[in-house]
């Protein structure tokens, strides 16, 4: 009877992977929750931009500037919104250093936003108009991609590292292109990517 109770390698290794995808589902962040909110947001709202603006400021749909910037500031609030849903019913089950780690890199991206946009409100204005909306979106995405590339390194994740060293190569394409070709790129290659990795990356049962 022993012998017949006894799990087989087959049944013992399925078990193992199931009790592991269990484990990964409640303990670490869905992917589709953090990075997929962010990537619709950019997808709409630089595309917006760049619709507004053009490829050389002649718009290609008659929408307003502010329209959009509405439009992209709500989709990132709702981003944030859904970003810290998905990692507190994780982060809820983890204690001690895991913890400890989260909230730290939590209060990085707290800290380092007000200060960049302190920096920003005093340079900015020194720039012709065009280029103010750039200023601003290459310096907070910047920060995206340190701020990526460095919790990549906390807590080993490629997808992080992935994400933080494309973004960095896409703001640069688009500071170096200028405004239109800028929202463009920043729309599909930064959207797209941030969309793409956060479904293929997603719990599955």
């Amino acid at each position: 009877m022993e012998d017949e109770a006894r799990m087989t390698p087959e049944e013992s290794l399925s078990l193992i992977r199931q009790q592991e995808a269990a484990t990964i589902h409640r303990l670490v962040p869905n992917p589709l929750f953090t990075y997929t909110p962010w990537g619709v947001s950019w997808l709409v709202g630089y595309g917006l931009f760049f619709l507004s603006y053009g490829l050389d400021g002649t718009p290609i749909l008659p929408i307003p500037w502010g329209w959009a910037l509405a439009v992209l500031l709500a989709l990132q609030l709702l981003a944030f919104g859904v970003m810290f849903y998905g990692m507190t019913r994780s982060s809820l089950r983890v204690k001690g250093r895991s913890a400890r780690k989260s909230a730290m890199f939590g209060m990085a991206w707290g800290i380092s936003y007000p200060t960049a946009m302190a920096a920003a409100s005093r340079f900015g204005p020194l720039l012709p108009p065009a280029e103010i909306g750039l200023f601003y979106t290459c310096l907070t995405l910047v920060l995206v991609a340190v701020l990526y590339m460095a919790g990549s390194a906390v807590w080993g994740d490629q997808r992080m590292f992935f994400l933080g060293a494309w973004t960095a190569v896409v703001v640069s394409a688009g500071a170096i292109a200028g405004p239109g070709i800028a929202w463009l790129l920043f729309s599909l290659l930064l959207g797209g990517a941030f969309i793409t990795i956060g479904v293929l990356g997603r719990h599955r049962p």
